[in-house]
Protein backbone atom coordinates (compact mmCIF):
# COMPACT_ATOMS: atom_id res chain seq x y z
CA UNK A 1 0.00 0.00 0.00
CA UNK A 2 1.02 3.48 -0.94
CA UNK A 3 1.88 5.96 1.81
CA UNK A 4 -0.44 8.91 1.65
CA UNK A 5 1.31 12.86 0.97
CA UNK A 6 -1.04 14.44 3.88
CA UNK A 7 -2.26 18.08 3.72
CA UNK A 8 -0.68 20.43 6.65
CA UNK A 9 -1.67 23.76 5.64
CA UNK A 10 -3.97 24.78 1.98
CA UNK A 11 -1.99 27.63 0.76
CA UNK A 12 -3.35 29.70 -1.86
CA UNK A 13 -1.13 31.80 -3.47
CA UNK A 14 -3.13 33.32 -6.25
CA UNK A 15 -6.68 32.85 -7.67
CA UNK A 16 -8.95 34.58 -10.36
CA UNK A 17 -12.32 33.90 -11.70
CA UNK A 18 -10.99 31.15 -13.61
CA UNK A 19 -9.22 29.06 -10.67
CA UNK A 20 -7.26 28.93 -7.11
CA UNK A 21 -3.07 27.88 -7.44
CA UNK A 22 -2.18 26.26 -4.36
CA UNK A 23 1.34 25.89 -2.91
CA UNK A 24 0.19 23.57 0.07
CA UNK A 25 2.61 22.47 2.95
CA UNK A 26 2.57 19.02 3.53
CA UNK A 27 4.83 15.93 5.05
CA UNK A 28 5.78 13.45 2.77
CA UNK A 29 5.56 9.98 3.00
CA UNK A 30 8.67 9.20 4.61
CA UNK A 31 7.66 12.32 7.39
CA UNK A 32 9.08 14.64 5.34
CA UNK A 33 8.16 18.52 5.32
CA UNK A 34 7.34 19.92 1.89
CA UNK A 35 5.49 21.77 -0.43
CA UNK A 36 3.24 20.98 -3.12
CA UNK A 37 1.80 22.86 -6.36
CA UNK A 38 -1.84 22.35 -7.27
CA UNK A 39 -4.48 24.22 -9.54
CA UNK A 40 -8.40 23.88 -8.79
CA UNK A 41 -10.51 25.20 -11.54
CA UNK A 42 -13.29 27.52 -10.60
CA UNK A 43 -15.96 25.12 -12.04
CA UNK A 44 -15.91 21.85 -13.13
CA UNK A 45 -15.00 21.10 -16.78
CA UNK A 46 -16.43 19.53 -19.55
CA UNK A 47 -15.57 17.57 -23.21
CA UNK A 48 -18.04 16.72 -25.96
CA UNK A 49 -17.48 14.06 -28.48
CA UNK A 50 -19.37 14.94 -31.61
CA UNK A 51 -20.13 12.07 -33.74
CA UNK A 52 -22.05 11.73 -36.82
CA UNK A 53 -22.69 8.74 -39.40
CA UNK A 54 -19.10 6.98 -37.86
CA UNK A 55 -17.14 9.93 -38.07
CA UNK A 56 -16.10 12.73 -34.90
CA UNK A 57 -15.41 15.84 -35.07
CA UNK A 58 -12.56 18.39 -33.81
CA UNK A 59 -11.39 21.50 -33.45
CA UNK A 60 -8.28 23.42 -33.99
CA UNK A 61 -7.31 25.92 -31.86
CA UNK A 62 -4.61 28.07 -30.72
CA UNK A 63 -3.82 27.13 -27.37
CA UNK A 64 -1.70 29.89 -25.64
CA UNK A 65 0.17 28.04 -22.96
CA UNK A 66 2.13 25.69 -25.61
CA UNK A 67 1.82 28.75 -28.16
CA UNK A 68 0.63 26.60 -30.74
CA UNK A 69 -2.37 24.98 -32.77
CA UNK A 70 -4.02 22.04 -31.46
CA UNK A 71 -6.59 20.02 -32.68
CA UNK A 72 -9.29 18.63 -29.89
CA UNK A 73 -12.77 17.93 -29.22
CA UNK A 74 -14.73 21.04 -28.23
CA UNK A 75 -14.57 21.16 -23.92
CA UNK A 76 -15.03 24.16 -21.25
CA UNK A 77 -16.71 24.75 -17.85
CA UNK A 78 -19.90 23.76 -16.53
CA UNK A 79 -21.44 26.81 -15.41
CA UNK A 80 -23.51 27.78 -11.70
CA UNK A 81 -26.76 26.32 -12.63
CA UNK A 82 -26.21 24.42 -15.64
CA UNK A 83 -26.39 20.42 -16.05
CA UNK A 84 -23.51 18.90 -17.65
CA UNK A 85 -25.59 17.93 -20.90
CA UNK A 86 -26.75 21.90 -20.52
CA UNK A 87 -23.06 22.57 -20.56
CA UNK A 88 -21.78 19.89 -23.21
CA UNK A 89 -24.71 21.42 -25.83
CA UNK A 90 -23.54 25.17 -25.35
CA UNK A 91 -19.78 24.54 -25.46
CA UNK A 92 -20.05 21.93 -28.66
CA UNK A 93 -22.33 25.15 -30.52
CA UNK A 94 -19.78 28.03 -28.83
CA UNK A 95 -17.11 26.08 -30.45
CA UNK A 96 -18.18 24.30 -33.49
CA UNK A 97 -21.27 26.03 -34.22
CA UNK A 98 -22.64 21.86 -34.14
CA UNK A 99 -26.11 21.12 -32.49
CA UNK A 100 -26.42 17.58 -31.05
CA UNK A 101 -30.22 16.06 -30.23
CA UNK A 102 -28.76 13.46 -28.14
CA UNK A 103 -25.77 13.44 -25.07
CA UNK A 104 -24.71 10.98 -22.85
CA UNK A 105 -21.96 10.81 -19.99
CA UNK A 106 -18.76 8.39 -21.16
CA UNK A 107 -16.70 8.99 -18.24
CA UNK A 108 -15.35 11.49 -15.89
CA UNK A 109 -11.39 11.86 -15.38
CA UNK A 110 -8.46 13.60 -14.55
CA UNK A 111 -6.89 15.28 -17.10
CA UNK A 112 -3.15 15.86 -14.93
CA UNK A 113 -3.00 14.19 -11.75
CA UNK A 114 0.22 15.70 -10.48
CA UNK A 115 -1.21 19.60 -10.87
CA UNK A 116 -4.75 19.58 -11.17
CA UNK A 117 -7.46 18.50 -8.36
CA UNK A 118 -10.36 18.90 -11.32
CA UNK A 119 -12.55 16.68 -12.68
CA UNK A 120 -13.74 16.49 -16.51
CA UNK A 121 -16.73 15.13 -17.78
CA UNK A 122 -16.88 13.78 -21.14
CA UNK A 123 -19.62 13.28 -22.97
CA UNK A 124 -20.87 11.79 -26.25
CA UNK A 125 -22.68 13.85 -28.90
CA UNK A 126 -25.22 12.86 -31.61
CA UNK A 127 -24.77 15.96 -34.00
CA UNK A 128 -27.84 16.92 -36.13
CA UNK A 129 -27.33 20.17 -37.31
CA UNK A 130 -24.82 23.09 -37.86
CA UNK A 131 -24.88 26.99 -37.21
CA UNK A 132 -22.93 29.65 -37.34
CA UNK A 133 -19.73 29.69 -34.73
CA UNK A 134 -20.71 32.06 -32.55
CA UNK A 135 -17.89 32.95 -29.87
CA UNK A 136 -18.75 33.72 -26.31
CA UNK A 137 -15.57 34.09 -25.15
CA UNK A 138 -12.82 36.84 -26.71
CA UNK A 139 -9.84 35.06 -25.75
CA UNK A 140 -10.38 32.29 -27.52
CA UNK A 141 -8.75 31.65 -31.31
CA UNK A 142 -10.75 28.66 -32.94
CA UNK A 143 -11.14 27.94 -36.76
CA UNK A 144 -13.90 28.49 -38.53
CA UNK A 145 -14.04 24.71 -39.97
CA UNK A 146 -14.34 22.27 -37.98
CA UNK A 147 -11.84 18.85 -39.01
CA UNK A 148 -14.64 15.24 -39.47
CA UNK A 149 -12.49 12.61 -39.73
CA UNK A 150 -12.75 8.33 -38.88
CA UNK A 151 -12.10 7.16 -35.37
CA UNK A 152 -8.63 5.39 -37.28
CA UNK A 153 -8.26 8.15 -38.82
CA UNK A 154 -7.63 10.54 -35.22
CA UNK A 155 -5.89 7.51 -33.65
CA UNK A 156 -3.48 8.03 -36.61
CA UNK A 157 -3.30 11.44 -35.64
CA UNK A 158 -2.60 10.85 -32.30
CA UNK A 159 0.59 8.34 -33.34
CA UNK A 160 1.84 11.25 -35.52
CA UNK A 161 2.15 13.62 -33.39
CA UNK A 162 -0.74 15.78 -34.68
CA UNK A 163 -3.22 15.61 -31.74
CA UNK A 164 -1.30 16.20 -27.91
CA UNK A 165 -4.37 17.04 -26.23
CA UNK A 166 -4.94 14.58 -23.77
CA UNK A 167 -8.31 15.24 -22.69
CA UNK A 168 -9.00 14.71 -26.16
CA UNK A 169 -6.94 11.12 -26.37
CA UNK A 170 -8.51 10.07 -22.88
CA UNK A 171 -12.26 10.55 -24.36
CA UNK A 172 -11.22 9.20 -27.51
CA UNK A 173 -10.37 6.19 -25.65
CA UNK A 174 -13.46 6.34 -23.68
CA UNK A 175 -15.56 5.86 -27.24
CA UNK A 176 -13.50 3.12 -28.74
Amino acid sequence: MLLPITRRKVAPVFENRFGILFNDEVIGPRGDPGRYLRWRWARPGIAVVPRRDGLVALSRMYRYPIGAESIEFPRGSVEPNETIEEAGARELAEETGLIAETYRLIGRLHPETGLLDSEVSIMEAWVTSQNDVSRTEPMESIAQEIVWKEIGEVWAAVRAGEIRCAITIASLALIT
